[in-house]
């Protein structure tokens, strides 16, 4: 095993993407990933991440694409995720959550985040099979847990960051029917 994620990353609070996709990782997300406003990839699949989504991930607001599938994951995910109005992907599958929250006035996380579950957004997560792990009815895509649901084979991003536009990226490309673009060329 690599280990934990970094602490020293937690100094790169202008970073846009992080992907350590697949780098054997483990432990906890880390709290202060929630300083990453302006972050909007953050790809952990394929690791060995357990605990629970820490709820300062409510922090990260700019965050489009969230990749946490193929991990350990626990507990419930954060009804706090409502409040990333840019997130367009959520893959959550094969993990051990316990369901979607809830807020004390009834809410549930379906009816009030902006973009899962409609049309242009990818969720997916454990509500497949004989016993779904998890109720999500705004899931796009419901797996089964420990089967092969999504290998994040559609979901690697393009490296487009060409010198031309100053190593920005424009747009993701993740298959032929997802791209988004952000705006610019």
């Amino acid at each position: 095993n690599i280990g934990r994620i970094p602490d020293d990353f937690q100094n790169l609070s202008s970073l846009r993407e992080l992907s350590l996709k697949g780098t054997s990782r483990n432990g906890n997300i880390p709290n202060w990933l929630g300083k990453f406003r302006s972050l909007l990839l953050l790809d952990l699949d394929d690791n060995d991440l357990s605990g629970p989504i820490p709820s300062e991930i409510e922090f990260m607001r700019g965050l489009n694409f969230l990749l946490l599938n193929r991990n350990q994951l626990t507990g419930t995910v954060p009804l706090a995720m409502h409040l990333l109005p840019q997130l367009k992907i959520l893959l959550l599958d094969n993990n051990d959550f316990t369901g979607l929250g809830r807020g004390v006035l009834g809410y549930e996380f379906c009816d009030i985040t902006p973009y899962l579950g409609k049309a242009g957004s990818v969720f997916t997560s454990d509500c497949g099979g004989l016993q779904p792990e998890v109720d999500c009815p705004c899931c796009t895509e419901c797996c089964e847990d420990g089967s092969v649901c999504n290998d994040g084979s559609d979901f690697l991003a393009n490296h487009d960051l060409i010198w031309e536009n100053r190593y920005n990226r424009y747009r993701f490309v993740f298959n032929d029917d997802i791209v988004y673009s952000l705006g610019g060329v």
